[in-house]
């Protein structure tokens, strides 16, 4: 990134964020705290009302009554946004589709016919394999609900199915927020029934509704923590042992299920992997994927729970 380009980028993240530190812009633009030093001095110099706040707790702030004109995008922008429009298409929001669609006929309409045809030839070369899960119509209606009450701290009422019990289950719920893995969308919330948290299927609510009590998030709460990297950090209260095929082992070690596991043990053929953690569920689904190369072999409540699994599934395809 050259100068120029930087100081329009730090004066954008000035404009967006109330106050910011040299080295969290140094960090940011991968440069030395002493460059973005000159860079906040040039800007000065270019009559731009920049604040300094001096102590531990300063930072750079920029008048609320400064104006950005319009921006515009140069060519190698919109060429990277270009290439990430196929990972965004493949895993829609619900609502909002049809303007992610608009925003990228905009953008394509800044390219010339060389860099249009520039970027064709790329496209055809580059391609991300997500796992796609686009939700259906039955799904849409939760979502919206949810990123409703998400907004407001509103409450929600819901009907939840517990696929283990086959049952359905009235709910309250506090929505802390929404996270994309492994294809799905999961709810993060606190739930009154159970009084603790919990992560649900959006695809296994059959009702729901925002009712008029708010509720207040954690103190600290991040999402951050619910995310594969965060969920297998290897801590926890439950130890799962797990023999895995040694001819796969050093392509399923550094799976999050895996990568804060230990070899606790090992056969002629097989490694046996322990770990620790709170969502000793999560690898059942693990298991599942890798079929006779993954075994679970404690605790045993999951190990019978797997084997529940396993003859629920072969009684579905015999039927």
């Amino acid at each position: 990134m050259n100068k120029i380009d930087r100081l329009m980028a730090i004066l954008l993240q000035l404009k967006k964020q109330t106050k910011v530190t040299a080295n969290e812009l140094a960090t940011t633009f991968e440069v030395t705290p002493r460059t973005i030093y000159r860079d906040i001095q040039a800007l000065s110099e270019m009559g731009i009302p920049i604040i300094a706040l001096p102590g531990n707790e300063g930072g750079y702030l920029i008048s609320d009554h400064f104006f950005i004109p319009p921006i515009m995008f140069s060519k190698e922008e919109v060429f990277s946004l270009l290439l990430a429009e196929q990972m965004i298409t493949q895993v829609e929001v619900p609502g909002h589709q049809k303007y992610i669609n608009t925003a990228f006929l905009k953008i394509k309409n800044v390219l010339d016919d060389e860099s249009s045809t520039r970027f064709q030839r790329v496209h055809k070369r580059i391609t991300f394999d997500i796992k796609q899960k686009r939700p259906s119509t039955f799904e849409q209606q939760p979502f919206h609900a949810v990123s409703r009450a998400i907004e407001h701290n509103q409450k929600l009422a819901m009907t939840y199915f517990h696929p283990k019990k086959q049952e359905l289950t009235n709910r309250k719920i506090h929505p802390y927020g929404l996270i994309f893995e492994d294809g799905l969308w999961y709810l993060v919330a606190y739930c009154e029934l159970r009084k603790a948290e919990r992560m649900f299927a959006v695809n296994r609510i059959h009702q729901i509704e925002v009712v008029g009590e708010t509720f207040s998030l954690p103190e600290g709460f991040e999402l951050r923590k619910y995310f594969p990297d965060a969920i297998y950090t290897g801590e926890g209260d439950t130890q799962v042992l797990l023999k895995v095929v040694k001819s796969i082992y050093h392509i399923v070690k550094d799976y999050h299920q895996l990568r804060a596991g230990v070899i606790y043990d090992e056969t002629d053929d097989s490694y046996i992997i322990s770990l620790l953690t709170n969502y000793p569920r999560n690898y059942i689904s693990f298991a599942f994927r890798f079929f006779g190369e993954i075994e679970i072999i404690e605790p045993l409540s999951l190990r019978d729970e797997m084997k529940e699994t396993i003859a629920a599934t072969l009684k579905k395809y015999q039927t």
